[in-house]
Parts: structure tokens; sequence; C-alpha cells
């Protein structure tokens, strides 16, 4: 996993990234030192930052970054977002790094993972069952199966199709690669093929890779900085798993999207990835904990206190009557569920995040700086001193992207000693092909 910073403000954006990347092997978890924080332009003011899967389509980020790079040369874009596009249409348009093969099978992998779903589903439940049944017949096993596959279905059917598939439908998916859909199905599921028709399960693998809801080793994508006329810096954050039939899986995240302005946006600080410390940091309450608080809180309001009232009124009341009062009762719990949050809501900003923000936004660079680099230093160190994997870790690259300086490196690791090479740095700028 991976921990990443962007601090924003009026004078520029700071990046912050950690180098821990791990592996899953069948012995057990390896963690290793990679980079994940760019220069997307040597020459323009332009950074990007990638978390999650350190590749993708099996193709490590690093190495398409810099293709694009060199691809780029000294073209600029009057806007943050023309980059964000004209780098998703390098992806999508590269045939030597992503050939048509590739394609066919990221369709399968999408269509095998949402089938270890449904597996994993049923295995669930039949685990729960048999905490409290001494068996289950193959027939009961059988028919959860099929009810899960048809609940799956159903709920698919009703997300948005991923933005570059919002005029597919599975029928034409399914024309160009029922094959591919249908040697998953029978490698997957085996003995439990017969349960649902084969046409049912094709149709819920095509909705699988056209619909938002399953992602397969997903990277996240942001991109920060200056077009040619933005006089403020702002950031793009994007999710990706795939390239199939020349369209690429991908969805923006709006939430995180940041454009700086002179009055309603002055400072940003976003986190991505493992972003737990800088939640608390800034909203002043652990997330996990505020959703412990808050779900005890609606638990209590909605049946505890009720079934407490309930338990005096059998004494005092009639039936009917009291039925009238629980019902008053829990529509009162809901307005002070809604009324408590709302409280929390603006204790947190007014207490915490606004004023962090209002500090932020007079921040230099240096500092801006410093603040990202600390972020995910706290971060890591939670890791360290408590039971959790350390998949936050190593080295921080930190650098600043202003309007005036353009990609500053304030601190950057490398594989080698820089003052031994000193050639790295003399062909850095020689020509639009270098790609170091």
């Amino acid at each position: 996993m991976t921990a990443e910073i962007a601090v924003l403000n009026r004078n520029a954006v700071a990046l912050a990234a950690d180098s821990a990347v791990t592996l899953q092997l069948a012995e057990g978890p390896k963690i290793y030192n990679t980079n994940k924080l760019f220069t997307l332009s040597k020459y323009r003011p332009v950074g990007v930052m990638v978390y999650g899967s350190a590749e993708f389509m099996g193709v490590p980020w690093e190495t398409i970054i810099k293709r694009y790079r060199s691809k780029l040369g000294t073209q600029g874009f009057a806007g943050l977002e023309q980059y964000a596009t004209n780098f998703l249409a390098f992806l999508e348009k590269n045939r030597s790094l992503f050939p048509p093969e590739s394609h066919r099978r990221a369709c399968s992998n999408l269509a095998r993972w949402w089938l270890q779903g449904l597996i994993g589903k049923l295995r669930n439940e039949v685990e729960q069952q048999l905490k409290s049944k001494p068996r289950i017949s193959e027939r009961s096993v059988r028919a959860i199966f099929g009810r899960i596959v048809g609940d799956d279905i159903k709920h698919l059917r009703k997300r948005k199709n991923v933005p570059r598939f919002s005029r597919m439908g599975p029928a034409s998916l399914l024309r160009r690669h029922r094959k591919i859909i249908r040697d998953a199905i029978v490698s997957e599921l085996q003995g439990l093929l017969s349960i649902v028709p084969m046409n049912r399960l094709e149709s819920g693998c095509a909705l699988a890779v056209l619909k938002d809801l399953y992602w397969h080793e997903y990277s996240g994508v942001v991109i920060a900085g200056f077009g040619n006329s933005d006089s403020f810096p702002s950031l793009r954050c994007y999710m990706l798993d795939s390239i199939i039939d020349g369209k690429i899986r991908v969805m923006e995240d709006q939430g995180r999207r940041v454009q700086i302005t002179t009055s309603e946006v002055t400072a940003s600080v976003t986190a991505f990835a493992q972003s737990e410390m800088v939640q608390l940091f800034m909203e002043g309450i652990d997330g996990d904990y505020r959703e412990f608080v808050r779900g005890f809180f609606s638990v209590s309001l909605f049946k505890g206190y009720p079934s407490m009232v309930g338990k005096i009124l059998n004494k005092l009341a009639t039936p009917k009557d009291k039925d009238r009062v629980l019902r008053k009762l829990r529509g009162a719990a809901k307005r002070l569920a809604s009324e408590w949050e709302s409280a929390m809501l603006t204790y947190s900003h007014e207490t915490f995040t606004d004023p962090i923000v209002d500090i932020v936004a007079q921040l230099p660079k240096e500092e801006l700086a410093a603040m990202a680099e600390a972020l995910v230093n706290l971060t890591s160190f939670k890791r360290h001193v408590t039971r959790q994997a350390e998949t936050v870790g190593g080295p921080i690259d930190v650098a600043v992207i202003s309007r005036g300086d353009g990609f500053i490196w304030i601190k950057r690791k490398h594989y080698f000693r820089p003052e031994l090479n000193p050639q790295f740095s003399a062909n850095y700028y020689r020509n639009n092909e270098t790609t170091a």
C-alpha cells in the first residue's frame, strides 16, 4: 500500500509519497522500495503520483510515465485537465505497450474477478450457516449460489457504466469476447457451473466489465500542477485498471478534485491510499472511531432506547398506545441522529479543518513541502508502532511545483549515487527521446 499527500495553496502544490510496495507471494508478503512520484513533463510545471498497483496491465508505471514524458517533449496545455486527458489518450492508443492480446487478457481477468467474488460470497454464507447447523445439503448450497448470482446481477444493472463504456451494452461486449468470458466461467466455477444458465453468467461477466463496481488490480493516478493558462494549481485523481477494445476503464475521483481559486478554495490537504492519519489530523477524529460512534449511537437510538421504553409501557399503556408512542420515538430518533451527525461535522470543520486550511493558505513553498512530508511520516510511524503491516515506509520523495520555478525536487531517492553519474543530469534535457 501507499501513503501520498498533496498540499496546495495559491503559491504552489507540494507532493509527497512513500516508497513501500508490497508483493503478495505464496510464502507471504514482501516489501520493497519503488518510485511513485514523477515529473509528468520535463519542461512544464506538472507532476504525477501513482498508488495502488505498481503496474498497469503488466507494464510498470515508471516505464509508462517516462515513455509519455518523452513523447510529450516540450508540448504544453492550457489547463491541467488537458494534461490528464492527453495522458489517458496516450494509454488508450498505445498499441506497443498495450497490444490487443493484453486487452483480451484484461477482459478475462475482470470476468474471473467477478466470478471469484461470487464464490467468496458463497463460501462466507455457507460458513455462517454451518455455525448454527451441523450440515448443509447440496441442494441448499445450489440455491444459495443461484440467489447470490441473481442478486449481484440485479445490483450490477443498477450501476452506471464506466464513462468510456457508456454506450456499450453486455450484448455488444459479448459479441467480441464471448469465448474469453465463457472460458473464464468454465475455469472458475467448475462444479457450480450447472446451477445458473450459461447465458446468464455470461451477461453477469459482461456487466462486471462495463459497470463501475468491480475493479481488478486498479491504480490511482494523481496529476497536479499548472496548465499554461493557470495562475493557481489544481489536482485531478483517476482510478483505472485496464484497456478493453481500445477503451480505458477509468473514473475520476470527483471528491478529490481540487482547483485553487482566489476566494472559494484557497488551500487543500488531500491524502491518497492510506489516509487515516491525515483524516485524524485534519478532522480531529479517526475515521474508524467515528464510524463506530455513529453506528453505536444510531443503534441505541433506533433500537435500544425504544426497546427500553417499550418494556416500561407494557405495564402503563394499551398495545395500541404503545405502538403509537414507539413510532413517534423512532421518528424522533431519526431526527436526533441526523442532527447529531450534522453537529459533529460542523464542530470538526470549525475546530480542526478550517483553522488548518486557513494556515495552509498562507504557507510558503518550503513549509508546504515540510507539511506533506510530515503527514506521510506520520502514517508510516503509526504503521511501525501498531500491529498493522508496515505497508507504508521507506524513503519519502517530496516535490514542490510552482508557477515560476516549475517542478522542484525537495527530496528524491536514487538507486545510484548521483555524484558518480554526472551523465544522468547532463543527458536529462539533451533531447526529447531521453527516458531516464
